[in-house]
């Protein structure tokens, strides 16, 4: 797993908004997307986005790295996910009566772009799995998942009409390349019946 320190965290000021400081400020957890290839949570892009997101809805954001293909394939991007989340939740207090959690830990939203939308799907699913299984040697912690919004699925089955209309939707995303994508994530000779997919 790639240093989880190297994940990016955004908080909004609080000092001198009595109100806002009374309330428990969400926290979105954000997972990038760029094909499970490309890019890294410090990345530009997603840095502005983190910080346009933390200060227009006033929330802390975690911003997630986790470690790309074709150098870890699947599951590396998964198995990275829910140990990044018991990171931050565990260490920066947002599970204790910390002083962090004092401004944070309210509601929780796992929030991705693209291949982040399939990294928190099979996040969510692992998370709760362990916290469900009586067998975990980590006890289960609780967590007040309030959503999950993926931004982008992809299914095996494609007729030729759906092919045209999704390389008409997107100017930088076309077929050919997204399943470059998902042939670089998944392992060697699966196809996108791969249950990851």
């Amino acid at each position: 797993m790639p240093p989880v320190a190297s994940g990016r965290v955004f908080c909004p000021p609080t000092a001198g908004e009595a109100a806002a400081a009374a309330a428990k400020l969400p926290v979105v957890v954000y997972f990038h997307g760029s094909g499970f290839v490309l890019l890294f949570a410090v990345s530009r892009p997603y840095d502005v986005l983190c910080h346009r997101i933390c200060r227009v809805v006033r929330a802390m954001v975690v911003s997630v790295n986790y470690r790309l293909a074709p150098e870890h394939r699947f599951p590396a991007g998964y198995d990275d996910g829910v140990p990044a989340l018991r990171y931050y939740l565990d260490v920066n207090g947002l599970l204790e009566e910390g002083e962090l959690a004092r401004h944070h830990g309210g509601p929780l939203q796992l929030l991705p772009r693209h291949a982040g939308g399939n990294i928190v799907h099979h996040v969510a699913q692992r998370w709760a799995s362990t916290a469900a299984s009586p067998s975990s040697s980590s006890p289960p912690v609780p967590l007040r998942l309030t959503g999950a919004r993926p931004s982008l699925a992809w299914r095996s089955g494609r007729s030729q009409e759906e092919e045209v209309e999704l390389d008409k939707a997107s100017f930088s995303l076309s077929l050919a390349r997204a399943d470059y994508f998902w042939r670089e994530f998944l392992p060697e000779g699966a196809i996108r019946d791969h249950a990851a997919a």
